[in-house]
This record gives structure tokens, C-alpha cells and sequence, in this order.
């Protein structure tokens, strides 16, 4: 009541159902691996491998020695003793003594990028899990209304059976609202 308020509508509301009906479910597999590419948690997880790939080769990294160049440009106001001079440095660092601290902030980073390839996995085992509990629930709910609709015949049938003996004087109104009970049941779960 508040929609049609809401949408301003006056009279009858006509429902059709639509021309062309759902159109067939993929595969299992197909929607496996929709899911294993789709997911933000898996985009996630695929993310954190990679930074943890970066983060060992980042740590890796001070194995290596490294070489800088510090120069500058000195222009002075006053032209003792020169009144302007530049100056350079090559300076070199050889990582040979550390005490085994890069070897052990690697073995961190590796420890962080197979955790991270763990749960990446996990990820990827959820999604396809996820799809399967999927698949199962659409089954048992088609089951489940054709039950339904099995149940709703019956109770039709029921019904016009407590009506006919209605009419031939046979059953009771009691009968009848108790067959008209069941089946608005049987239309509700179709439903």
C-alpha cells in the first residue's frame, strides 16, 4: 500500500510474468572459475602475495652493496678563500659484517609471503565452496517447489473433493475452511 502511494497508482496493477525465462545456469565449473576471478577477498589476497614477493626481494636487496654520489655547487659571497668551489663524493657501502640481520629479516619476509600465498589459497577454496553450497541450495529449492507444486495439486484436489461433499450435504464447513486453509498453504509455498 505505501508503494502505490509512493508511485502515485490508482486502479488495478497488472503483473505479466516476463517473455523469456532465466536463461540456463553455467556450468559448475564455469562458475568456479567466475568466482575465483571475481572475488574483491581473492583480488585482496592476490594483492598482499604480491607485496609480500616485493617485500623479500626488498630484503634481499641489502645483501647488495650500494654506491652513491654527493656533490654541490658552493658560490660565497666573499672571495676568501675562493669565491666559488664544487665538491664530489663517491662513496661505496659492502654489506660484510651484519651479524646475520638481513639474513633473518629475509626469512621474515618469506615467512610473510607464504602466509600470504596460504591464505590466498584458503580465498580460492571458499570461493569454490561457496559456489558449490550454492549450486546445492538452487537443487534443493528446485526440489523444493516441486514439492510444492506437488502439494499445491493435491490440495486443490482436496479442496474440490470438501466442496462437492459440501454441496451434497456429506461435510461440514469446518471441512471446507480447513481444505481452503491448506490449500492457501499449498499456494504460499509455491509462492
Amino acid at each position: 500500500a505505501q508503494l502505490r502511494t509512493d508511485l502515485d497508482l490508482d486502479g488495478e496493477m497488472v503483473v505479466t510474468p516476463p517473455a523469456q525465462p532465466l536463461p540456463d545456469l553455467p556450468s559448475a565449473d564455469e562458475l568456479i572459475a567466475r568466482a575465483t576471478t571475481s572475488r574483491p577477498d581473492i583480488d585482496i589476497a592476490e594483492n598482499k602475495v604480491r607485496i609480500a614477493e616485493v617485500e623479500v626481494k626488498k630484503q634481499r636487496g641489502f645483501w647488495l652493496p650500494t654506491i652513491r654520489f654527493d656533490g654541490g655547487y658552493i658560490a660565497q659571497k666573499t672571495p676568501f678563500p675562493a669565491a666559488n668551489y664544487a665538491y664530489g663524493a663517491l662513496r661505496f657501502d659492502v654489506p660484510l659484517f651484519q651479524s646475520g640481520e638481513v639474513i633473518a629479516r629475509v626469512a621474515g619476509a618469506k615467512r610473510q609471503e607464504k602466509q600470504a600465498e596460504l591464505d590466498l589459497e584458503t580465498a580460492r577454496l571458499i570461493a569454490r565452496e561457496d559456489v558449490r553450497r550454492a549450486l546445492a541450495d538452487l537443487r534443493s529449492a528446485e526440489i523444493g517447489l516441486q514439492l510444492a507444486g506437488e502439494q499445491l495439486e493435491a490440495a486443490e484436489a482436496e479442496y474440490e473433493q470438501a466442496f462437492e461433499l459440501y454441496r451434497a450435504q456429506e461435510a461440514t464447513s469446518v471441512d471446507v475452511s480447513a481444505s481452503e486453509a491448506s490449500l492457501s498453504d499449498a499456494r504460499r509455498a509455491v509462492a
